[in-house]
């Protein structure tokens, strides 16, 4: 139950902690590039909040405490994030922060996709291979049988 805790409480930190960070730095900044770590530090402790939000293993899902801290920090984030887009939009122009999500999660569907046909190719080898292992102790076990039937063959003659 306090790791669940630990996780969201360290996943508001970074929030906060990154935007800080880049509220400070995006005035100086030439080119999103600067401030892009940081973004994606951001990114990842606001989906970690939001992962942690609707997590089902927690001790008491039911307690006030549990639901109030949950429903803050993620109100919390996606303020935190709404005053990003508006300084990203403002400092590089209009629909930049929108474009960073979208190239974002095309990237994020990409990968889960690509580990998807992994997965898939993987199991495809491995059941090759398991008929290529059944296959083969068929041929054995004939074998062996005829080498059975040849030896007593000889034997009675």
């Amino acid at each position: 139950m306090l790791e669940i805790f630990s996780a969201t409480i360290a996943g508001i930190k970074i929030v906060q902690q990154t935007f800080d960070k880049i509220s400070s730095t995006l005035d100086k900044a030439q080119h999103i590039g600067e401030v892009a770590e940081h973004i994606d530090q951001f990114l990842n402790g606001y989906d970690q909040v939001q992962k942690d939000r609707f997590r089902k293993n927690s001790g008491n899902v039911f307690s006030l405490k549990n639901v109030a801290q949950e429903v803050i920090d993620a109100k919390l984030a996606e303020e935190k994030r709404y005053e990003m887009s508006v300084l990203i939009n403002h400092r590089f122009g209009h629909g930049t922060w929108q474009k960073i999500l979208e190239i974002r999660q095309q990237r994020i569907k990409a990968d889960k996709e690509r580990r998807k046909k992994e997965r898939i190719l993987r199991i495809k080898r491995r059941n090759k291979m398991m008929k290529t292992i059944e296959q083969s102790c068929y041929i054995l076990a004939t074998c062996f049988v005829i080498l059975l039937i040849i030896y007593f063959g000889f034997m009675k003659k």
